[in-house]
């Protein structure tokens, strides 16, 4: 065997044939390295390694998390940085990048990340017109809801460069679209490389409404507020029966049976009563129903045999004009008979139960 020269030079051993190697590495003797992360800057994110170790918050500048690890002699980790919106970042120091970069750990390492805060612009959104509308923002920020009865402004800051898209959802009337710096009245979209303001408009829209009595009796239908006023009588409807309407207008509406009875307001959601107060939001048709004395005793006394329903409101109008006891019953029926023109008790209770007046 023939002897060896070692050969010491500081870090490593030097031998004639053998790879040179960290003094730690051949004696297995030494701490693992260390990787520091040190952050700078007012901005916002994180920054996590690749393998496990590092898992370092920002908030503002400030740190937290676990921000110091160590890791085997000589592995490769991965530094990432995870930037919230509005801040941009930068590697210096163990390594350079942007948003992540290698670092070998041959030694204990620090590396610094500056966390930097974009400057911000203001998107004001303003409302004009006498509707009102919800407005929101992607990425968040603008979130409010506008119109007279509302908010007059809404705004909003984002970090310059920022593509911002901003969406209108009516609440009533119609929405006419955009001005400022969006136009049209789709989606707004826009670069925030300044501060910019947007006009939205909200206008309240205009409605059909009808009056179309319906029944084989006789009346008319007042409206006030309106200019409406509709009469039907013979099967046939006269009158000013229709018109346009601004949303939000009240309407008074007044049934004037003649020698017949009021059989109600048909779907409109009024109580069964002579007077109803409807406001405009939408196309309105009422279709108020006047029927004859022997149509009202017929139908009542149908309803009392059981064989046909007889509508609540109707009901609750004949014992209105009857016995007054909450429900339509046997003296509602005789209040009618005794009220109805041309109707004789017997041959009326003939009518209304045929085969039981033998």
């Amino acid at each position: 065997m023939h002897a060896q020269t070692w050969f010491r030079t500081g870090r490593v051993l030097l031998c004639p044939g053998l790879v040179l190697a960290p003094i730690s590495a051949v004696h297995g003797q030494g701490s693992p390295p260390v990787l520091n992360i040190v952050t700078t800057g007012t901005g916002s994110g994180a920054v996590v390694s690749t393998p496990q170790g590092i898992s370092c918050s920002v908030t503002n500048g400030m740190a937290t998390g676990v921000c110091l690890a160590t890791f085997p002699p000589s592995a490769v980790v991965i530094l990432t940085a995870v930037p919230s919106p509005g801040t941009v970042t930068t590697f210096v120091g163990g390594c350079s990048g942007t948003v992540s970069c290698a670092v070998q750990l041959l030694a204990s390492t620090t590396v610094t990340v500056h966390f930097t805060e974009l400057p911000r612009h203001t998107m004001v959104v303003t409302s004009t017109g006498n509707g009102s509308g919800s407005i929101a923002s992607t990425p968040q920020g603008l979130q409010c809801t506008l119109g007279p009865a509302h908010a007059p402004t809404c705004e909003a800051s984002f970090p310059v460069g920022t593509t911002v898209t901003i969406s209108a959802q009516l609440l009533d009337g119609t929405f006419t679209g955009w001005s400022g710096a969006c136009s049209g009245s789709g989606i707004c979209q826009v670069v925030m490389n300044q501060d910019l303001a947007v006009a939205t408009t909200f206008a309240l829209g205009v409605y059909p409404v009808v009056l179309s009595p319906v029944g084989d009796g006789a009346g008319s239908v007042e409206a006030a507020g309106s200019g409406l006023n509709c009469s039907r009588s013979q099967g046939a409807t006269t009158g000013s029966c229709s018109s346009v309407l601004p949303h939000g207008t009240r309407i008074e509406l007044r049934a004037i049976p003649i020698s017949s009875e009021f059989g109600g307001w048909g779907t409109t959601n009024c109580a069964p009563s002579l007077d109803c107060e409807v406001t405009v939001t939408q196309a309105l048709t009422v279709s108020p129903r006047f029927v004859t004395g022997e149509t009202a005793v017929n139908e009542l006394a149908d309803m009392l045999l059981g064989s046909r329903a007889l509508d609540p409101g109707f009901g609750g109008l004949l014992d209105a004009a009857g016995n007054h006891n909450g429900t339509a019953d046997l003296g509602d029926l005789l209040a009618l008979i005794d009220r109805t023109p041309g109707v004789r008790l017997l041959q009326a209770l003939a009518t209304a139960f045929p085969g039981r007046n033998e």
